[in-house]
């Protein structure tokens, strides 16, 4: 498994990717990244999971550095939704641990949204990663209003 960040070469199997995954939201899409850096000039590192040349995950992270936020990662930034999307549990761990390293490195905090009915291990192993663990719904009636 190699983890990537995303290339204009890699969004349409991004988007494929998320379109495929039942828990993805339109904040997954490649198009995002677009958005948080034109509209707001934030940083994005959009990173994916990848095995035998198929994506198997992604989470997209973007920077937020103000005097509100302090420097931070987040899945994602001017959304309700974000986190990994993964196929799979080692797909889902390697890029819980490529986030941690990427905050790490430049002196950030991470800070993930997820559901509220996300895997225990999961939420364990973002703790374990210093992550600050943002729970919020994903319920129809609330992705209806989006």
């Amino acid at each position: 498994m190699t983890i990537h960040r995303l290339e204009s070469s890699d969004t349409s199997r991004w988007d494929e990717f998320v379109d495929s995954h039942a828990q993805a939201t339109f904040f997954h899409l490649a198009g995002w990244k677009t958005v948080l850096e034109n509209a707001f000039g934030h940083r994005t590192h959009y990173l994916f999971a990848e095995v035998d040349g198929e994506i198997r995950g992604v989470l997209p992270l973007g920077r937020i550095k103000s005097r509100f936020f302090g420097d931070t990662q987040i899945s994602i930034p001017f959304g309700v939704y974000g986190g990994i999307l993964a196929a799979d549990d080692a797909s889902k761990d390697a890029l819980q641990t490529a986030a941690a390293v990427l905050a790490r490195a430049g002196g950030r905090h991470l800070e993930v949204f997820v559901p509220p009915s996300a895997n225990a291990a999961v939420l364990a192993r973002l703790s374990d990663l210093d992550a600050e663990i943002v729970t919020c719904s994903r319920d129809s009636e609330t992705l209806s209003l989006i």
